[in-house]
């Protein structure tokens, strides 16, 4: 009886069942070597973990600034002259400084603002512009010396790197200073005189 209803069913009937029947196999075998190859994944995982650390080792950190990391951010900073103000606003680091009274050096000074650009511009990738002022502060009296406003988009990668690596002296900064929009006032050019 079973030949008799194998034999009646058509040709094309029993290679559909033929074909299902393989692809079941392939199906079956497909998942019995991904279950393997899942539980042979934690024998992986530390190799995977000192790959993966080596990668984000060589590769450049950047951030995004906010008001939040702002603080965090301005006390790692390694200023010689005194951080006075900051503000963080649509792409824009405000940052006011107080001259050291008792540091007479103009490349310290030079430092300070290359520092305050890497940290702009080279470690975070939000800020589009800042926005620096450097005041001497007399007796409670507040006198602007310093002030500017450099951009990221003025900017190359490369010129940016030969800014902060180059000798932290006004000669060094001279072709710079157009580019990071350097003004320098009177009580600024008086500070610069004596130092």
């Amino acid at each position: 009886m079973g030949k008799e209803r194998l034999q009646r069913i058509p040709v094309e009937q029993k290679v559909s069942i033929m074909s299902y029947a393989r692809m079941s196999v392939t199906i079956l075998a497909t998942g019995l070597a991904a279950i393997l190859l899942l539980g042979r994944l934690a024998e992986l995982e530390p190799h995977l973990g000192s790959l993966r650390h080596d990668v984000l080792a060589m590769s450049p950190r950047h951030s995004m600034l906010s008001a939040a990391n702002l603080p965090d951010i301005l006390t790692a900073m390694q200023l010689q002259h005194r951080l006075i103000g900051a503000k963080w606003e649509q792409a824009k680091l405000t940052v006011d400084l107080a001259l050291d009274p008792d540091l007479r050096d103009a490349a310290a000074l030079w430092r300070d603002l290359a520092e305050l650009l890497r940290i702009s511009f080279q470690e975070h990738d939000n800020v589009q512009q800042l926005l620096f002022r450097v005041y001497l502060i007399e007796g409670g009296n507040r006198t602007l010396c310093f002030y500017g406003d450099p951009r990221k988009s003025d900017w190359t990668h490369p010129e940016l790197a030969a800014l902060v690596d180059s000798e932290a002296d006004g000669a060094a900064w001279e072709p710079f200073r157009k580019r990071i929009r350097l003004s320098i006032t009177p009580a600024g050019k008086r500070w610069l005189s004596q130092v």
